[in-house]
């Protein structure tokens, strides 16, 4: 009897606990389900705030041992700028405090913006880069190269000096191309290698290197460069001038979706001609008056071609700073920009009709990724030749997707806009950045009215036709939105919290 009470007791004692553990259960199911709201990493932005991201960059100084040596230097630069120039300006005014700089240092100055387009970056100097040696400069040329060619993409970069490429020699005779990352060879053995390629033309041997070829864009939005490594038989500039012409001719090789170029050597009257010494030079193309048929033929509004003809000749011919450009009887003194994004529509005088590169760094773009919507619901990447400083602004590159795909896009067929057309700029009240790569935005009300008018999946494009846009930015790893500096959700989708990039809603 007592071994079956003490049962009884034992079986009663446990039904109590099994039971106390079901409703602990369901108490614990109930918590679970009731999820904190996720957190905004960062505020609003009320407006444009000036970003700024302090990191550790290489710069390229020439140490003791005759090489360049990586200098690690903790800088502050703004992400939402294309880095090439802010990573020049500090290498060439750097000193250490063991005094490490570059070669007469206080003769290097930029002359003006770093351009960089299509992974191309040109750094013009001052005048008074020329008080160095052809030797110290082409130390100064490769440190530029060595320093810039770790970020924004830029894997070449050209020199100019006062608008005009200095060249391998005092007398500006022979070019000295573009130059990549050389991180091995010490500075003896780079200088003997370009002294061997001026050397090359005076013996049976041809010239190899690398030049900056800028090619017309669509609809005459501008000009966009490419690398070409050419082979030049002389050092005489008309033959010089001719194979970059031939170059230009032939089309972008890596660039897609470039309008074609007429035979622009076999429309010269007269053989090029340079005039003028050092780096003042002067040259003189004179073409036959069917080029204005070809060009009209060929899409290519005259003013693009001006363009692209100034900057690639002055960027690769020693000492030539300004171009004479005579179509038939008529000696070119203006240009009509058409359709580029500043500009159109106005006129660009040319003083004595000499075109200098400086006049036409309105048409310089370069090439930015954005995503819009397919016919089966998914993302695609289409590429847009913008503005090259314009590259890494987001609220340049959202005034892009509010346009949706143009005609121009590279690989855009059949695609639709994914973010609101009726947006404007004014609707994008303020725009941050984070260290740990967030970009806040904050739109006004008129966002939240649109997406109302849109299903989960419309909702769903939107958000990530953006997000997935700006993470195509180094630098930038998530976004964070605000609708009138809140983030209480779209009708399906929640704003609370961060957008990381979606790779699952881009089409395959």
């Amino acid at each position: 009897m007592k071994k079956l009470l003490s049962l009884l007791s034992l079986m009663t004692c446990l039904c109590l606990f099994l039971s106390g553990c079901g409703n602990a259960s369901r108490q614990i199911a109930q918590v679970a389900v009731t999820l904190p709201p996720a957190q905004s990493p960062c505020a609003a932005p009320a407006e444009d705030e000036t970003p700024s991201r302090t990191a550790v960059y290489a710069l390229y100084l020439p140490d003791e041992s005759g090489a360049l040596a990586a200098v690690n230097v903790r800088l502050t630069l703004n992400p939402f700028l294309p880095a090439a120039g802010q990573l020049a300006q500090a290498l060439l005014s750097y000193r250490g405090e063991d005094g490490t700089a570059l070669p007469r240092q206080e003769y290097l100055a930029l002359a003006g913006p770093v351009e960089v387009s299509c992974g191309v970056a040109t750094v013009n100097l001052t005048r008074q880069a020329l008080s160095l040696s052809r030797e110290q400069l082409y130390t100064v040329f490769q440190a530029l190269a060595n320093t810039l060619c770790q970020t924004d993409g830029v894997t070449a970069v050209n020199l100019t000096v006062d608008g005009a490429a200095p060249g391998l020699d005092a007398a500006c005779e022979t070019p000295a191309g573009l130059l990549r990352a050389n991180r091995t060879d010490d500075l003896s053995t780079l200088w003997g290698r370009a002294v061997a390629q001026k050397n090359a033309l005076g013996s049976a041997q041809r010239l190899s290197q690398e030049a900056a070829l800028y090619f017309p864009a669509q609809a005459g939005m501008g000009i966009l460069c490419e690398s070409r490594a050419l082979a030049f038989s002389s050092a005489d500039p008309a033959a010089l001038t001719r194979m970059l012409l031939d170059a230009l001719s032939q089309g972008a090789t890596v660039l897609e979706g470039l309008p074609d170029l007429p035979a622009l050597t076999s429309l010269l009257a007269a053989d090029p001609e340079i005039s003028g010494e050092g780096t003042d030079k002067i040259l003189t193309l004179r073409f036959q008056e069917g080029l204005n048929d070809a060009l009209l033929t060929c899409g290519v509004p005259r003013s693009a071609l001006l363009a692209s003809l100034v900057y690639t000749l002055t960027g690769y011919l020693p000492g030539v700073s300004g171009l004479t450009v005579q179509i038939g009887d008529s000696l070119v003194s203006s240009a009509s920009p058409e359709g580029t994004y500043t500009g159109a529509g106005s006129t660009i005088l040319f003083e004595n009709s000499v075109i200098r590169r400086s006049q036409m760094s309105l048409f310089l773009l370069s090439r930015c990724t954005l995503y819009f919507a397919d016919a089966n619901g998914a993302l695609c990447p289409a590429e847009r030749d913008i503005p090259w400083d314009k590259t890494r602004d987001p609220r340049f590159l959202i005034s892009q997707l509010t346009l949706g795909p143009r005609y121009y896009d590279i690989a855009a067929r059949g695609l639709t806009a994914a973010f609101p057309t009726e947006m404007t700029d004014s609707d994008l009240i303020g725009v941050s950045w984070r260290e740990d790569g967030t970009v806040a935005l904050n739109f006004s009300l008129w966002l939240g009215t649109l997406c109302q008018r849109m299903d989960g999946e419309g909702e769903a494009k939107t958000v990530y036709a953006l997000v997935n846009t700006l993470t195509e930015l180094t630098d930038v790893t998530q976004v964070c939105l605000f609708i009138d500096g809140r983030q209480e959700g779209l009708q399906t989708l929640s704003l609370a919290g961060v957008f990381l990039r979606n790779p699952d809603i881009i089409a395959r």
